[in-house]
């Protein structure tokens, strides 16, 4: 007899294992736990992304230039500070990085 293995981190099935075909939540966003029965539990968005809630599902892109997520919320992308950037999809404050000097060219 076959175990069905729970759905990971990221993934959701009707019946939060593999018996039921897990699937990858959205591009972006992911589970709070292992083992999630549906789409609207794919309700965080992953490190560098960010986003909002709409219609019981978490919409998450990727934090552009001068702004970060660590993750793990449906919040939008946090802005560096005054004078500082960051690359795109950056995950944490320790990536945005000062500007002075900058030619901008």
């Amino acid at each position: 007899m076959a175990y069905a293995t729970p759905c990971l981190l990221g993934w959701y099935s009707a019946g939060g294992n593999s018996a039921d075909k897990c699937l990858p939540c959205p591009q972006g966003s992911t589970t709070e736990f292992p083992m999630s029965n549906d789409i609207s539990q794919c309700s965080v968005c992953s490190p560098g992304w960010g986003g909002y809630t709409a219609n019981s599902v978490t919409e998450c892109s990727m934090c552009t230039v001068g702004t970060y997520s660590p993750g793990g919320t449906d919040n939008e992308c946090i802005v560096c500070q005054e004078g500082e950037t960051s690359p795109p999809g950056a995950s944490d404050s320790s990536d945005c990085f000062d500007t002075f000097g900058s030619s901008g060219e």
